[in-house]
């Protein structure tokens, strides 16, 4: 189906061609059809996305800034891919954007091919959306994800919490917060390979059941850090450096043929695994 937009409020072309809006155009709402594929940079603007009941994906806007006419997104669509920035006349900007995703929901198959969005200060929250690639970064905002699932997700923040629950993963997963915590809470273990890595914050990854069959590596500062798991280190290494305060410390547990590979990192936080078995 051939990509094309329609807008459900007036003054359309304005914003599409990064037109201002008037101050009191506080709230928005834009409809697109035939998208398979979502590129989003903000700035400041938190982003969720959900699932409902319509035919085309609908966005909507909040725009609670104290100045709302700074704000300037720019739209394009073409060949099913929405790609969207946020823009601002001025870089100062007091108060909040809102920017709600609703995918239309298809019960057999995914609802989206692929979202990537990136944020600088706002928060990133997915509920109940299938997709085959999830690509989220936030500078300083908060990553979510709640229900669904994808074949392949990586998630990036330095200094936000990043958190799954109940979402399935079905191949692999890279997820990292230099300085917060990750909390992770699966089904089960993707397929192929599952890393975690958060310098200074905890780790947490609950999951039913490990099975038979993985490959864990769990890694630590020598002198500093946690870990707290309900399975026994089947062989530890040291790993030195220049600087002896750096040393690595590195716990290693393979059961059956090893896969999926499981790697957890941090460096003085606390890794914690907690299974029902």
């Amino acid at each position: 189906m051939k990509s094309m937009w329609r807008m459900i409020y007036p003054f359309a072309l304005l914003f599409l061609m990064g037109g201002v809006m008037a101050a009191d155009d506080i709230t928005k709402t834009y409809e697109f059809e035939g998208i398979h594929s979502i590129k989003i940079v903000t700035k400041k603007g938190n982003v969720e996305f959900r699932s409902g009941d319509q035919k085309n994906l609908v966005v909507s806007l909040r725009n609670e800034l104290e100045h709302p006419d700074e704000l300037i997104p720019k739209i394009n669509s073409t060949g099913g891919v929405l790609i969207f920035h946020e823009e601002f006349k001025n870089e100062s900007q007091t108060g909040n954007v809102f920017w709600t995703f609703i995918l239309p929901k298809d019960p057999l198959e995914l609802d989206i091919e692929s979202i990537e969005c990136t944020s600088g200060s706002g928060k990133i929250a997915l509920y109940g959306i299938n997709s085959r690639t999830l690509d989220f970064t936030s500078a300083v905002g908060e990553i979510s994800l709640t229900g669904g699932r994808a074949e392949k997700i990586d998630l990036t923040t330095s200094t936000a919490l990043i958190s799954v629950e109940g979402f399935e993963i079905i191949k692999k997963a890279d997820i990292v917060s230099t300085t917060n915590d990750i909390r992770i809470s699966l089904p089960h273990l993707p397929a192929k390979m599952f890393s975690a890595v958060s310098t200074l914050g905890e780790i947490i990854l609950e999951v039913p059941s490990f099975g038979s069959d993985f490959d864990l590596t769990m890694e630590k500062k020598a002198n500093k850090g946690e870990i707290v798991s309900p399975f026994s280190c089947m062989d530890k290494e040291i790993r030195h450096s220049n600087d002896e305060n750096n040393a690595k410390e590195y716990c290693f547990i393979k059961q059956g043929k090893g896969g999926p590979k499981i790697e957890l990192a941090t460096s003085t936080g606390k890794i914690v695994i907690s299974t029902s078995e």
